[in-house]
Order: C-alpha cells, then structure tokens, then sequence
C-alpha cells in the first residue's frame, strides 16, 4: 500500500469531522497510523519508509506529495483511493485517539518518543542525513507503549484537565452537574 493513499484518506477524515489539518499534522498521523497498525495487525500500513527528519518522524514519498501546502490546511480531495476495511479501521482509531491534538503537540510527543530520539541523536553523531525509523523500532515501541495504556491509562494532570473543560463548557456543565458541583467557569 502506499503512503500517498493514506494520506489522502486520513485528509478526508480530517476534513468529515470539520477539521482542515496540514502537512506536520498529516506526517505525525500516518506515522502513529503505522505504529498502531504494526501492533494491531501485525503488519504495515504501508510500504513507504518512516526517517527521522529534524522535525519529528516523515514519510518522504508524503512529504513530496503535500509539502507545497506547507504550514496551510490541506484541502479535502475526491480522488482518494479507496482502503480495505482494516486499514479504514486504524486510520478511524489513530484519528480518534490523536486527532483532536495540534500539530505542535503532535510534533512535541513524537520528539520525546524512542523511535525517532533514538534514530535522530544516532544519526546525529553520524552525521548521516534522515536515517530510517524502522518498522521494528516501531514495533516495539508502540508495542510497549499501547500495552502500557491499556493496562492503566495515563492520567491527565489537573491543569490539563481545567484546560479541557475551559474549551469544553457543554461537557464541563455535564461533568459538574454529575457531581452536584457548579460548573467549571464559575469555580477557575
């Protein structure tokens, strides 16, 4: 399968849930697309190579196609190939999970991941220019750390819990009215 095909199918996702995102949001997506399809289905996603660019992880075949949008949304295409149904399951589930995040949230998580840590202060030392995250590396990466969230989900910290239900008020009006509390902006 390739990349490109992806790609186009995460942006049209994108774009049915009213959210436009760009070429980082976009690389940061089919690489987590990746890792969890080499952990749920124990097999690639697609074909393409994953490298460790300075920004964060990057499918260069991706990056060729979208690069021109640059920091712009990417607009919804008509073209897109159509995916077999498992693959339409993962992108659904890596959207779901990851989607709702910002591109520079995105791009902070995956700097502070093994995978591309690893491969970008190895290349580093070598001098060598955007090695590859290989499928292994992401295997056991994702392997560990979807393992670890399922056995016990990461709590979020208070403030980012406030800050969630400030940009969230129907639900944060939910949430208190749950627990008989007066709602979240009268209490920060």
């Amino acid at each position: 399968m390739d990349a490109c095909a992806v790609a186009a199918n995460i942006i049209n996702m994108a774009a049915e849930e009213g959210d436009l995102i760009d070429h980082l949001k976009l690389q940061r997506l089919c690489y987590y697309a990746q890792g969890h399809s080499v952990v749920f289905r124990q097999k690639l996603l697609f074909d393409d190579p994953i490298q460790a660019w300075e920004q964060g992880p990057v499918v260069p075949a991706v990056h060729q196609a979208y690069e021109k949008y640059g920091a712009e949304p990417i607009p919804p295409t008509d073209d897109a190939p159509e995916l077999e149904q498992w693959r339409l399951g993962i992108l659904k589930m890596v959207y779901t999970r990851l989607g709702w995040m910002t591109t520079w949230n995105l791009c902070s998580q995956t700097h502070m991941e093994q995978p591309w840590r690893d491969v970008w202060r190895a290349s580093w030392d070598k001098r060598e220019c955007n090695p590859e995250i290989t499928p292994e590396q992401i295997h056991a990466f994702f392997r560990k750390e979807l393992a670890s969230q399922r056995a016990r989900p990461k709590p979020w910290p208070e403030e980012k819990v406030r800050e969630f239900l400030l940009n969230n008020v129907e639900l944060a009006q939910i949430v208190a009215s749950r627990r008989g509390q007066p709602s979240v902006r009268s209490r920060f």
